[in-house]
C-alpha cells in the first residue's frame, strides 16, 4: 500500500472514531447527566479536535508522528467515560459551587484528550499530503459518515457501554505503521479494547442505588430502559432517568387483568361512553392506555411508540409474559414509529387519540448537539392529529407542564383550519396530581361531554379537578390563554407560552431570559432558561478560549494564514455545521424520528461531501458557494411542501427523497475546504484547526438560533456563511495574484540586471 493510500485509510479511521465517540458519549451522558448537560460536556470535548490540530503550530514533532497520535486518541477515549461518570458532579449546583465547576473542568479535560490527539493526527496527515489534500479530506468525510452509522449499529447490537469501547478500535487500527513495536502496540491495544468491551456493562457506568430492584435493562441508541419490580402486580419502566411509566400485570395470555389495576387516570369510562372502533395511543410506553382501551371495549388499538427497544421488551420475553402478551392480542397493533408520521398516514381513521405524559426531549443522536425534540406538540402536529380523527373523533392530551403551550398551539391550529377554535377545545386541571388535560374535537364539543362525562372522569382521579375552559378559572393561566390568546399574557407568564411550530418545535424548552431568577429553581419548566444558558456557555467558551488560541500562532510571528484565509476556514466550518444540525432535525419530520434521521442525513451529507472533495479540482471555484446558498434558500421554501406531499409515502420512498434532496448540496459543501489548500500551503493544519473550532461554534449557534428564531433563521445564517466565504476566497485569490505578479516583476528586474 502506498504512503498516500495508507494515510487516507488512517485519517478515515480516526474520523470514524471521533464521530462515533461524539454520538455514543452523548447517549451515555444523556442518561447519566440529562440531555442539556450532555450537550455542554460533549460540545466542549469536541472543541479539542480543532485545538489538537493547532498543536502542530507549537509542537511540530506531532507532524512527524500522526499514527502515534491515533494510538493515544484511542487509548484515552476508552478511559474517558468510565472516569467522568464517577465524578460526583452536581450539575444543578454549578452556578454556585466552585468545587463542582472544578470537577466539570477536570471531566471535560479528560474527554478532550482523544480529540486533541485525533485532531493532531488528522492535521498532520493533511499537512503531509497537502498537494493531494482533496483526497485526504474526502477520506476524512467518508470515514466520519461510516463512524456515525457504525455508532448507531454498535449501540443497537451490543449496547451503549460496549459500543463506547468498540468505537475506539478504528483509532487503534489507524496507528498501524511500519515499525515492529508500533504494530505490536496496535495489536495489544485492540486486544485490550476487545476485553474491555466484554466487561463494559459493569465497568463503564457505576451502578447507583435504585428505587426498586432492576430486573431488566436495555441500553441502545434510543435510550437506557430499566424495568423495576415495584410489586407482584406492578413494574416500573424508566427511560434515561427522565421518563417513567408503569407496567401492569395481566393474567393469562391475551387476557385482561383478573383484578383490574387502579389507574392514576382511568380512561375506561370515557372509552365505554364513546364506544370507539379505533383508538390510537401516542407514546404507548408501558401499555397502560392500551390496556385501558381494550378493557373499555375498543375494537382496535394502534399502540404507537417510537422506542423500538421498549416495544420489543413488551412483545417478547419476561415482560411480555408479565403483560399477558397483550400486545399480541386480537385488535392490538404495535408500531415502532413516530406518532406524527403515523397520524399523517391515516387521515380520518381514529375515533380517539390519546397522548399521556409524552415527552419530546431526546438526544438527537447527532452527537454533542442534543437539544433536539420531535414534533409531537407543534401547531402543525395538532393539524395532523385533527385530520387523523373520524368525523366525531376526539384527541386527548395530558401532561404535567406543557399544557399552557399546548393550549396556545391547539388554538392556533384550529384557527388556521378556519374553525371556531374555542368550541372545539376543552381544558381541565387536576391540581392534586399536578396535571392538566386538553381535549380537542373534530366537531364542536357537546355540552354533556364537556360538563358531565369528562368532569366525572377527572373527579374520580382528582376530587379537586376543575374545568379551565370553556368555564374559565380567572386566576389560571390556561383559562386566560384560551380566552384572550397567549400574546395578551406573555409578559406575566412564568414560562414560555408561545405555540411551538415545526420551525421552532422546542416545547420542553420553556425557559425565558427574563426568568433568570426563577425562585432558585434552575429548571426549564419553572421558567429558568437552562438550555439557552448552556448553549451560550459553549459559544462563550469557544470565543474566549478557542479564538485567542487560534490567533496565537500569528501573534508569535508565524505567517502563512492571512486574515482572509483564517476567516474563510471559520466561515465554511460554521456554515457546514449550521446546515448539518438543522437538516438532521428537520428531516426527522419527514423520516419519522431522530434515531432514523440522524444516520440517513449524516451518511447522505458526508458521503456526498466526500465525493465533492474528491472532485473539487474541477470547475470554477466560485460555483460551490453559489449552489449551496441557492439550494439552502430553495430548501427553506420547499421543504414544508415536501413534508406535506411526501409524508404519507412508504418509508423507503421517503428515505430516497431525503437522500436526493441532501446529496446535491452535500456534494458542493465538500469542495470549499480543499479549494483553499492552494492558497495556504503547509498552513493547512492551521486552517483545519480554525475549521474544527468554528464547527463547534456553528453547531451551538444552530441550536441557539433555532431555540430563539427557528430553523429558518439558522439556515439563513448558513447561507450568509457560504456567501461570505466566497467573498473571502476571491480576496485570497486576488492576494495570491498580486503576490505572483510582484515576484514575476522582481525576477524580470534581476534578469535584466
Amino acid at each position: 500500500m502506498s504512503p498516500l493510500r495508507r494515510d487516507q485509510v488512517a485519517i478515515g479511521l480516526v474520523a470514524a472514531m471521533l464521530v462515533a465517540l461524539e454520538i455514543v458519549w452523548t447517549r451515555i451522558f444523556s442518561a447519566e447527566f440529562f440531555y442539556s448537560f450532555a450537550f455542554l460536556v460533549v460540545s466542549l470535548a469536541v472543541l479539542g479536535l480543532g485545538l489538537g490540530a493547532l498543536s502542530l503550530r507549537f509542537w511540530p514533532v506531532w507532524a512527524t508522528a500522526p499514527h502515534i497520535a491515533a494510538l493515544l486518541a484511542s487509548g484515552t477515549a476508552a478511559l474517558g467515560p468510565a472516569v467522568v461518570t464517577r465524578l460526583p458532579i452536581e450539575f444543578n449546583a454549578l452556578g454556585r459551587s466552585g468545587g463542582d465547576l472544578a470537577l466539570l473542568a477536570a471531566g471535560v479535560g479528560l474527554l478532550l484528550l482523544p480529540y486533541l490527539a485525533g485532531g493532531a493526527c488528522c492535521a498532520a496527515l493533511l499537512r503531509r499530503h497537502r498537494a493531494t489534500a482533496a483526497q485526504l479530506y474526502a477520506a476524512d468525510l467518508v470515514g466520519a459518515a461510516g463512524g456515525g452509522a457504525a455508532a448507531i449499529a454498535a449501540m443497537n447490537a451490543f449496547g451503549v457501554p460496549a459500543a463506547a469501547v468498540l468505537c475506539c478500535v478504528p483509532g487503534a487500527l489507524a496507528g498501524w505503521g511500519p515499525g515492529r513495536y508500533q504494530r505490536a502496540g496496535v495489536l495489544a491495544l485492540v486486544a485490550a479494547l476487545g476485553g474491555a468491551a466484554l466487561v463494559a456493562d459493569a465497568a463503564l457506568v457505576p451502578k447507583a442505588p435504585t428505587k426498586a430492584p432492576v430486573i431488566a435493562e436495555r441500553w441502545d441508541a434510543m435510550g437506557r430502559i430499566r424495568v423495576f419490580a415495584h410489586s407482584a402486580a406492578v413494574r416500573g419502566i424508566d427511560i434515561d432517568g427522565a421518563a417513567n411509566m408503569l407496567l401492569h400485570r395481566v393474567r393469562g395470555d391475551s387476557g385482561l387483568p383478573a383484578d383490574p389495576p387502579e389507574f392514576a387516570l382511568d380512561l375506561r369510562p370515557l372509552i365505554r361512553a364513546l364506544a370507539p372502533e379505533r383508538v390510537m395511543v401516542v407514546g404507548a410506553g408501558g401499555g397502560s392506555e392500551v390496556l385501558q382501551a381494550i378493557a373499555g371495549g375498543a375494537q382496535r388499538v394502534d399502540a404507537v411508540e417510537v422506542n423500538a427497544g421498549l416495544n420489543k421488551m413488551l412483545t417478547h420475553g419476561a415482560q411480555a409474559a408479565f403483560f399477558g402478551h397483550l400486545y399480541e392480542s386480537d385488535g392490538v397493533e404495535v408500531h415502532s414509529a413516530d406518532a406524527r408520521v403515523y397520524a399523517r398516514q391515516h387521515p380520518g381513521a381514529f375515533d380517539l387519540i390519546i397522548s399521556r405524559s409524552s415527552n419530546t426531549f431526546a438526544a438527537l443522536s447527532s452527537g454533542a448537539f442534543a437539544l433536539a425534540e420531535n414534533y409531537l406538540f407543534t401547531v402543525e402536529a395538532f393539524t395532523d392529529f385533527y385530520r387523523a380523527l373520524t368525523a366525531d373523533g376526539l384527541l386527548l392530551v395530558e401532561h404535567q407542564v406543557y399544557v399552557p403551550r399546548l393550549t396556545s398551539a391547539a388554538l392556533t391550529s384550529l384557527r388556521a383550519l378556519g374553525l371556531a377554535a374555542q368550541s372545539h377545545l376543552a381544558v381541565y386541571d387536576l391540581p392534586t396530581q399536578r396535571r392538566q388535560v386538553l381535549v380537542l374535537g373534530r366537531q364542536p364539543l357537546a355540552s354533556t361531554l364537556v360538563h358531565a362525562t369528562l368532569p366525572a372522569l377527572f373527579a374520580a382521579a382528582d376530587p379537586a379537578s376543575r374545568i379551565l375552559h370553556p368555564s374559565p378559572v380567572a386566576e389560571h393561566l390556561i383559562s386566560r390563554i384560551a380566552d384572550d390568546g397567549w400574546e395578551a399574557h406573555w409578559a406575566a407568564a412564568p414560562t414560555d407560552i408561545s405555540p411551538p411550530t415545526d420551525d421552532r418545535p422546542f416545547v420542553a424548552q420553556m425557559g425565558r431570559w427574563d426568568r433568570l431568577d426563577a425562585g432558585g429553581r434552575a429548571l426549564e419548566f419553572a421558567g429558568f432558561p437552562l438550555a439557552r444558558l448552556l448553549v451560550v456557555a459553549v459559544l462563550a467558551i469557544v470565543v474566549v478560549v478557542g479564538v485567542p488560541l487560534l490567533l496565537l500562532p500569528g501573534w508569535r510571528g508565524q505567517t502563512g494564514l492571512a486574515g482572509a484565509a483564517w476567516l474563510y476556514f471559520a466561515a465554511i466550518g460554521m456554515g457546514y455545521m449550521l446546515i448539518e444540525v438543522v437538516w438532521i432535525q428537520q428531516y426527522s419530520l419527514l423520516l419519522g424520528h431522530s434515531a432514523y434521521a440522524f444516520p440517513i442525513v449524516l451518511l447522505a451529507l458526508l458521503l456526498s461531501s466526500g465525493a465533492g472533495s474528491f472532485c473539487s479540482q474541477r470547475g470554477e471555484p466560485w460555483w460551490p458557494f453559489v449552489f449551496v446558498a441557492v439550494w439552502a434558500a430553495a430548501h427553506l421554501v420547499l421543504f414544508p411542501h415536501v413534508v406535506a406531499v411526501c409524508g404519507r409515502l412508504d418509508w423507503g420512498v421517503r428515505v430516497a427523497i431525503s437522500c436526493a434532496l441532501i446529496a446535491p448540496a452535500g456534494f458542493f459543501m465538500g469542495m470549499p475546504f480543499p479549494h483553499a489548500v492552494r492558497y495556504v500551503g503547509e498552513c493547512i493544519d492551521w486552517g483545519f484547526a480554525v475549521n474544527g473550532v468554528a464547527s463547534v461554534f456553528g453547531a451551538a449557534l444552530a441550536v441557539f438560533l433555532a431555540l430563539h428564531w427557528g430553523f429558518v433563521a439558522a439556515l439563513w445564517a448558513a447561507i450568509g456563511c457560504y456567501l461570505g466565504a466566497l467573498l473571502l476566497l476571491r480576496s485570497m485569490a486576488r492576494a495570491q495574484s498580486i503576490c505572483h505578479r510582484h515576484h514575476a516583476g522582481v525576477s524580470n528586474i534581476l534578469v535584466g540586471d
